[in-house]
């Protein structure tokens, strides 16, 4: 503690600040850069990482002000940790005894979904069409809507939006 002019503070916590760092950049998604590009749910999720690395996932959590939308992204993180640690080449998953990551993504519909949320990859593994791949744009059009995000916010949103052709 210090004080300033007879008054007592305490100095924030790193979560404190981490939190309110991820407050700010969340507040920006949508907002468009100086070369005009926006800030995507993509480029938050890399935010995301870079800020709550130093921080425990126990303290990540809603009673210590962390958004909805960063729980959600901690939660996706959790649910496609098993995807990488396929090797990204398909024969050396092979040579190991596993499935491959496409097969993998086919075999996990809501991570699928979640993996094409926050931008890890630009196109579903399922033909437009599809049961499954109408399944991953239901979940999608549900975290769109239940975090607000729009087309500004997510690169592929109108992709998603939109019925196949």
């Amino acid at each position: 503690m210090g004080s300033m002019f007879g008054a007592i503070y305490a100095k924030p916590s790193t979560v404190e600040v981490t939190q309110t760092q991820l407050a700010l950049l969340e507040a920006r998604l949508g907002e468009m850069n100086k070369i005009g590009e926006f800030y995507t749910v993509r480029e938050f999720s890399y935010d995301i990482v870079k800020l709550t690395e130093p921080l425990p996932d126990l303290v990540i959590n809603e009673t210590e002000g962390f958004s909805k939308l960063v729980l959600f992204y901690k939660d996706c993180e959790q649910a496609w940790e098993e995807l990488y640690k396929i090797p990204a080449e398909t024969k050396a998953a092979q040579r190991r005894g596993m499935v491959d990551r496409t097969t993998w993504r086919k075999n996990h519909i809501e991570v699928e979904a979640m993996l094409l949320f926050w931008g890890k990859y630009d196109q579903s593994v399922f033909y437009k069409g599809s049961q499954e791949f109408n399944e991953v744009k239901g979940l999608l059009k549900i975290w769109f809507g239940k975090y607000g995000i729009d087309k500004r916010m997510h690169p592929a949103f109108a992709n998603w939006t939109l019925p196949p052709k």
